[in-house]
């Protein structure tokens, strides 16, 4: 014998059914919010990182200044060492300067870098001969760092390069 079954809604069952459609709803709610939380958390990210970068430049830019006011002081003063005003000029970052501030660096890297720019050559070729190729190549760089159409020091680093590269392998 086969019995037959039917349901009709009952008041149970419809209460049921609408507190299912009424939490299916809040949780699609609350996923829009998720959803809108993760993109305003994205936007705030964004901006501190760009906040950051901002504070890195601005604090670039103010030890170029600070640098740039100690050289021109002692290049007034003319008791510093060239070379010392040279390693605190090259700290300065001219692309980081006023039109004034980047005169002022021109007129003194005009003065220092090309009398600089041999003696660190010769340093560097007397490191090289004495096998010192990490502090050859570091005064290599900064010879191109103050000039940087110096073809001589652009060929040795070329070769410290391939030196160091062939000692560490």
């Amino acid at each position: 014998m086969l019995v037959c079954v039917t349901r009709y809604p009952t008041p149970i069952t419809n209460n049921l059914n609408n507190n299912i459609i009424v939490l299916r709803d809040q949780i699609e709610a609350q996923n829009t919010q998720i959803d809108t939380l993760k993109k305003e958390l994205e936007s705030y990210r964004s901006t501190s990182t760009k906040t950051e970068n901002a504070l890195e430049t601005a604090e670039a830019t103010q030890g170029s200044y600070e640098n740039l006011l100690k050289v021109q002081k002692q290049f007034e003063g003319g008791i510093t060492s060239h070379a010392d005003m040279t390693e605190l000029l090259l700290e300065v970052n001219p692309k980081n300067l006023g039109d004034q501030a980047k005169a002022i660096y021109d007129d003194i890297a005009d003065e220092l870098f090309p009398t600089m720019c041999e003696r660190y050559y010769d340093d560097a070729l007397a490191q090289i001969e004495a096998g010192l190729y990490e502090q050859a190549k570091e005064k290599l760089e900064k010879v191109i760092k103050m000039d940087e159409d110096y073809k001589k020091a652009a060929k040795k680093l070329e070769a410290v390069n391939k030196k160091l590269s062939e000692t560490t392998q």
